[in-house]
């Protein structure tokens, strides 16, 4: 049920009706409480997070950050990389220099992840999940003109 309330909620938003788009973001959430489901819920907060964005974020922020802290204890990657891309790409439109601070963090934070796992194919398929977040630092060391670090981070993604 979740999942059909957060594509519905993509549809609406995508559509304009950015209000009809947060009652369905807002539904799967509850519906993911009820289902005792913590991952689904933070990725029907995410949806929200990220369809407020443009006009609240401060509230996209907070709950970016409430994301992060919730999957990092959980180990949930996935979801904690989301919400850090998405509190890197709030930080851009405010400080280039910090949001590219905060990647090259994100950067650490999966070299140590990738470091503490056994398995080659495991590490390999770790790195191509979360690919998106190199993609974002080498573009904002493009963006500050700083050509040898994006080279630097584009090679670091197949390493």
């Amino acid at each position: 049920v979740s999942i059909d309330l957060i594509n519905i909620g993509y549809i609406y938003s995508d559509a304009g009706n950015h209000e009809e788009g947060l009652k369905n973001f807002d539904a799967a959430i509850e519906a993911a409480k009820l289902a005792g489901d913590k991952e689904l819920e933070k990725m029907a907060l995410l949806s929200k997070a990220d369809a407020v964005s443009e006009k609240d974020t401060a509230e996209s922020k907070k709950i970016y950050k409430e994301v992060l802290e919730e999957s990092e204890k959980d180990e949930d990657w996935e979801n904690y990389f989301e919400s850090l891309h998405g509190l890197i790409s709030l930080k851009r439109d405010e400080d280039e220099n910090e949001a590219f601070q905060m990647s090259k963090d994100a950067l650490s934070k999966i070299d140590q992840i990738i470091a503490g796992m056994k398995n080659k194919k495991d590490r390999k398929a770790f790195k191509d999940s979360v690919s998106y977040i190199y993609d974002e630092a080498s573009d904002i060391a493009m963006s500050l003109e700083n050509v040898d670090e994006a080279i630097k981070i584009a090679k670091s993604l197949s390493d």
